[in-house]
This record gives structure tokens, sequence and C-alpha cells, in this order.
């Protein structure tokens, strides 16, 4: 018995998205922007590396399938989803402070998030 031509067309879609996946949704290292922090997190896993390194902080948010890598205060990686930009985005200005390991990069600033994407792909 055939199928309705919808759901064909529904499976076929959702099978090239399962083996290709969705670009814009899976692209790593994507700058979000500046954000805003509080004492009430808005994004709850958080480590701590003295070396710390943009990429650093992606992968290890990634590691954990977190959407999103928050770097504050030049050695501070936070990871989390969609609550990140809660508290609303920040001049570019209040990021600046340089990331520990590589003084070539910002790391966030005073309870300010520079925040990437990860790449993780949440279906």
């Amino acid at each position: 018995m055939l199928q309705p031509v919808s759901k064909l067309v529904t499976c076929w879609v959702y099978s090239v998205y399962l083996l290709f996946g969705n670009p814009t949704l899976a692209q790593s290292g994507v700058y979000q922007g500046c954000f805003a922090d509080s004492p009430n997190r808005t994004m709850l896993t958080s480590t701590t590396n003295n070396d710390m390194t943009i990429i650093w902080c992606i992968q290890y948010c990634h590691e954990r399938r977190y959407l999103y890598a928050g770097l504050q205060y030049r050695f501070q990686c936070f990871c989390g989803d969609d609550n990140y930009s809660r508290l609303g985005q920040r001049p570019e200005s209040e990021c600046g402070l340089t990331c520990s390991g590589n003084s070539e990069e910002i790391c966030g600033g005073s309870w300010r998030n520079s925040v990437y994407t990860t790449g993780t792909l949440r279906l």
C-alpha cells in the first residue's frame, strides 16, 4: 500500500537531517556575544583553568553535550543551553578580559560571559 506523499516527504526530510545534520545548529565556535551573568548563574555547569582558551572551554562544554560555552573573568568556563541570554546582552566593551591561557583571546569580564556555540546538535 502506498503512503501519502506528505508522509514520504516528511520521512525523507528527517532522514536527510539525520544523515547530514543542520549546519547552522552544528557549527562550533560561533560567537554569540557578551552576556550578563549573576550569582544565580545563567549557565550552571562550570570549571576553571589557569590556562583557559576559547577552544578549551568549547571542547569542555561540547564533551558534556551542552549547546553553548561561556568564558568569564579570564579563567572560568560555563556550559549551558538556551538560558545564557536571560539577563540580556551587554556591550562588547564589558567582555574585555584576555584569557589566562592566550592573551590574544577574550574571555569575558566580571559577571560577563563571552558565549560561543559548541557544535552540539540536539534532535
